[in-house]
C-alpha cells in the first residue's frame, strides 16, 4: 500500500500504521468513522471511508482542512502562496520567518500556517498556553524550491479530491464534560486534570490552551448507555463506530 502523506505535518503521524488501521478495521455501508484526534489526518484521509467525522482540538488543523473542502486553498493558491513566501524567505532568511509567523499569531490565515508548518524546525506544531505558535525558523531559506512547492500541492489536491467526494466532515471539538477514550478493550474516562492540553475560546475569541485532563480506566462493557451528546473519542487508533445511538458532536 503506497500511503499518501497529507499536507500538514504534525509530531506523531500515523503514517507507518496506517497500513496496519486499515487491515484492522472493518468498514460497513451503514458506519461512521471517527477520528476525534485527527492530527495530520493520514490515517482517515487513507482509508478514505465513505461517511466520517473528523475533529482535533487544534482549530488551525481543522481550519486548514476546511479551507481546503470551501476551496479557499486549492492547488494554484497554495503555489502562488509558497512561491512569493518562499522567494521572500530566500531573499531575507529567518527574518520573514518570524514575521510570518507573527502574522499568523495575529490572525491564524491557514496558507501561513501550511508555510509555518513546512519552513520552522523540524516541521513541529506547538502552541504555547496563549495559543500562538512559537517553534522558530528550521533553517533552511531555500526549502520551498519547484519540485517541493509541487510535492505539497499535490498532496493538497489529493485531499481535495477525498474531501469533495465523500461524506466527510470536519469538527473543532471543546468539551468541557468528561470525554470517553477507547483504546483496544479499554474504556478511559477522563476529567479535568492532567492527560493532554485541549484548546478553549477567551472573551476575545481567541484560541489558547486550557488546564490538561487526568485519565482513569475501568474495563469496556458491551451494552454502555450513553447520554445524547457524548463525545466519543478513539485513542490512538481510529476505530470504526457502527450505528452510534446518539450524535457525536
Amino acid at each position: 500500500m503506497t500511503v499518501k502523506v497529507p499536507p500538514l505535518k504534525c509530531q506523531g503521524i500515523k503514517t507507518k500504521l496506517v497500513e496496519w488501521i486499515k487491515d484492522h478495521a472493518i468498514l460497513e455501508e451503514a458506519g461512521t468513522w471517527i477520528e476525534p484526534f485527527m492530527g495530520s489526518g493520514v490515517v482517515g484521509f487513507n482509508v478514505r471511508p465513505d461517511r466520517a467525522i473528523f475533529a482535533d482540538v487544534n482549530p488551525h488543523i481543522v481550519n486548514f482542512y476546511h479551507a481546503i473542502k470551501d476551496g479557499k486553498i486549492t492547488v494554484g493558491i497554495a503555489k502562488e502562496f509558497l512561491e512569493k513566501e518562499g522567494a521572500l524567505l530566500q531573499k531575507k532568511g529567518e527574518n520573514h520567518y518570524y514575521e510570518v509567523r507573527e502574522r499568523f499569531n495575529k490572525n491564524g490565515n491557514s496558507l501561513d500556517m501550511l508555510f509555518l508548518n513546512r519552513a520552522c524546525f523540524n516541521g513541529v506544531m506547538r502552541f504555547n498556553k496563549k495559543g500562538a505558535f512559537n517553534v522558530p525558523f528550521g533553517h533552511k531559506p531555500e526549502y520551498f524550491a519547484k519540485a517541493y512547492i509541487t510535492k505539497i500541492t499535490n498532496q493538497i489536491k489529493y485531499v481535495a479530491d477525498a474531501l469533495s467526494q465523500y461524506d466527510w466532515q470536519l469538527f473543532v471539538r471543546i468539551s468541557k464534560k468528561r470525554f470517553l477514550l477507547f483504546h483496544r478493550t479499554i474504556l478511559h474516562i477522563a476529567t479535568h486534570r492532567t492527560l493532554a492540553g485541549m484548546w478553549t475560546t477567551s472573551t476575545h475569541g481567541q484560541s489558547r490552551m486550557s488546564r490538561n485532563f487526568t485519565i482513569r480506566s475501568v474495563q469496556r462493557q458491551r451494552n454502555l448507555s450513553f447520554q445524547p451528546g457524548t463525545v466519543i473519542n478513539i485513542a490512538q487508533i481510529p476505530l470504526l463506530i457502527n450505528m452510534l445511538p446518539f450524535s457525536p458532536f
